[in-house]
């Protein structure tokens, strides 16, 4: 398993600010919050948090992009998401008293990524207490539960319609026309081959669901099984 890469801690706070002033969010950063915080690189493939292991605290992704997965306990139905800078991981658990000791997802970086640390302990001593920070966190969190609330996929449906659905709500969140993530990436969040992923994008564009030309995606009818 590839574990993440810890390149932070002292005399690198410089490159934490740069990263926060480039997302224009370093001033609702608390300044206990933000001597706390670390910087974590995470090369491709590299495994961030697994689900159902203990928190660390909030990650915040500032350059690359990480696969969010959850599977049910009978394995039946994965819930995944792709994010991109800026986003939050891990605020889900700081709000939930009842899951505090359990992460609910496995995050993997899908390239080379860097996330910022900011710690439990210091997110309750400061973060908690800043409205500003605050605000930001909820904004963040009410993204991610309408995304998540969408991308429940069953491991029942066939590879056509997996990535039906998948591409329907993609169109939802970024809008009719968009751009595919790299085919090996996509199948693997769906759980198909590359091959069956082609022969399902064929399938949908043959049959007018869909116009897919290179990485460009237009969709034209939602699925049946929404």
């Amino acid at each position: 398993m590839s574990m993440p890469i810890l390149r932070s801690g002292q005399g690198k706070g410089h490159h934490i600010l740069d990263y926060l002033r480039s997302f224009s969010i370093d001033t609702i950063i608390p300044v206990d919050l933000l001597s706390a915080a670390k910087l974590i690189t995470l090369n491709k493939n590299n495994f961030l948090i697994m689900q159902n292991s203990r928190p660390l605290g909030v990650y915040l992704l500032v350059d690359g992009m990480l696969q969010i997965s959850q599977y049910d306990k009978n394995g039946g139905n994965i819930i995944f998401t792709v994010q991109n800078a800026l986003s939050v991981v891990g605020d889900l658990e700081l709000f939930c008293d009842e899951c505090q000791h359990n992460t609910f997802s496995t995050v993997q970086a899908l390239q080379a990524s860097r996330v910022i640390l900011f710690p439990e302990q210091a997110l309750h001593t400061s973060g908690l207490n800043d409205a500003s920070f605050l605000k930001f966190l909820c904004k963040h969190l009410a993204k991610k539960v309408f995304e998540t609330s969408q991308n429940k996929i069953s491991m029942l449906l066939t590879a056509t319609e997996r990535l039906h659905r998948y591409l329907y709500i993609q169109s939802i969140i970024y809008g009719n026309s968009f751009q595919l993530i790299k085919r090996e990436q996509l199948a693997s969040m769906l759980g198909i081959s590359v091959r069956q992923l082609t022969r399902a994008l064929d399938n949908l564009n043959r049959t007018g669901m869909i116009s897919h030309k290179n990485k460009s995606v237009v969709i034209h009818q939602a699925p049946d099984n929404l």
